[in-house]
């Protein structure tokens, strides 16, 4: 006979994310010979892409979403600067993909496998990217450094972790509002939320740090 499948729902949210009003003169716009508009909405969109990037890395999930870190089941704890294992199901190794920054990466780098060869590798197909156990490494400055208790690394499915933008990010110019003071308003706003879809089989395990 067949089997009945149960559905769960992780419900996302659309969270508020804006960047400060940036006023400058009407006679800058006059006076440089490049898109300032432009340019200004580029380091917005930077600005609240940073503060994105770190919610959905290890945010609570309490009016912002909650990161893949937190979400993230723990599986083999480890001694701070020992090699790092992929406590994955098999059924989610294939494509699967380490994270953590830059100095976890360094610590990472120093240790070697029993035959004397470096842990931490240049892909053959990528030197841009750093391959760890047969997986390929994604820098994410944003996770902890290795410390007691910290979880400074996961590995596995990162298209388990469902990124939601509405419309996208917003740029608006204020023309008129400030032209009083002959200044030119400009601010950006995104409306967006994270979540980790797991059915109980962990497509993606952080690695945590012992307490001592």
């Amino acid at each position: 006979g067949g089997s009945n499948v149960t559905m769960g729902q992780k419900v996302l949210h659309a969270y508020l994310y804006s960047a400060k009003i940036i006023k400058f003169s009407i006679q800058l716009v006059q006076d440089l010979s490049f898109d300032i508009e432009g340019y200004l909405g580029g380091k917005i969109g930077t600005r609240i892409g940073r503060v994105l990037n770190t919610h959905q890395t290890t945010g609570t999930g309490v009016n912002q979403p909650q990161g893949i870190v937190t979400a993230a089941a723990v599986g083999r704890p480890g001694a701070t600067g020992l090699a790092p294992t992929g406590d994955v199901a098999e059924l989610y190794r294939t494509g699967a993909k380490w994270m953590f920054n830059d100095t976890t990466a360094l610590a990472i780098s120093l240790i070697v496998d029993g035959n004397g060869r470096f842990l931490l590798q240049d892909s053959v197909r990528d030197s841009d990217v750093p391959m760890l156990l047969g997986h390929p490494v994604v820098i994410n400055n944003d996770m902890v450094d290795m410390a007691a208790s910290m979880k400074p690394i996961i590995f596995g499915q990162g298209a388990a972790y469902y990124s939601r933008k509405v419309s996208g990010l917003r740029i608006v110019v204020l023309r008129e509002l400030y032209a009083e003071n002959g200044q030119i308003g400009i601010l950006g706003f995104m409306r967006a939320d994270g979540g980790l879809i797991d059915a109980g089989q962990g497509p993606v395990k952080v690695w945590q740090n012992s307490a001592a």
